[in-house]
């Protein structure tokens, strides 16, 4: 018999997308409001941080490290997005 899965709910959601939205404001303290230059960049960034989350799976880390990682990657994902949409993204 398959695994029920557990079923998130909108507060669960909202305090995900809070943290990012936490690690979006830390990112642009930290580094500027810079878009990245290309497409190939945006990739490299994507793929260091997840290699990053996996490297803390392999690790059993603890789940707050993993869940740091992953919002890493949601706000590379962010900035790629806004790179893209804002026309900064050369190639």
């Amino acid at each position: 018999m398959a695994n029920t899965r557990h079923q998130l709910t909108m507060t669960d959601l909202q305090l995900a997308m809070a943290g990012v939205a936490a690690k979006t404001d830390y990112r642009t303290k930290q580094k500027g409001m810079g878009v990245m230059a290309s497409s190939h960049e945006i990739l490299g960034i994507i793929e260091d941080e997840v290699q990053e989350y996996r490297d803390e799976v392999h690790a059993k880390s603890a789940a707050e490290l993993k869940i740091e990682e992953l919002k890493d990657i949601a706000v590379a994902c962010i900035f790629g997005i806004a790179s893209i949409q804002s026309g900064g993204v050369d190639w």
